[in-house]
């Protein structure tokens, strides 16, 4: 089992920046997602319609991907104690993870 946090934002960069800019913007915080008892078997969060940059936060290495509902061909790697962050295109509202077991 494994611990992952998914916090969404509207837009990063700040007021000014152009968006697309690396750096979060927490005025643009939409919700976060913390789920204790993640399994090798995929889940999924719905995005929020204005969800267009998420920060992936993983306890142990967990895959996660918003075109493969399986988590097994397409998907990018959140290491253990660390996290990663991805760009949201619109049109793409579920997040899915699992924990490596490979």
């Amino acid at each position: 089992m494994g611990t992952i946090t998914i916090v969404e934002y509207a837009a990063v960069g700040g007021q000014g920046a152009v968006d697309g800019s690396p750096v979060r913007n927490l005025s643009t915080a939409l919700k976060t997602t913390v789920d204790a008892t993640t399994s090798a078997t995929p889940e999924s969060v719905t995005l929020q319609d204005a969800t267009r940059y998420v920060t992936v936060s993983a306890a142990e290495l967990h895959r996660v991907s918003v075109k493969d509902n399986t988590v097994a061909d397409r998907y990018e790697t959140v290491t253990s104690s660390t996290h990663a962050d991805f760009a949201i295109n619109q049109g793409d509202r579920t997040l899915y993870y699992r924990t490596d077991a490979s």
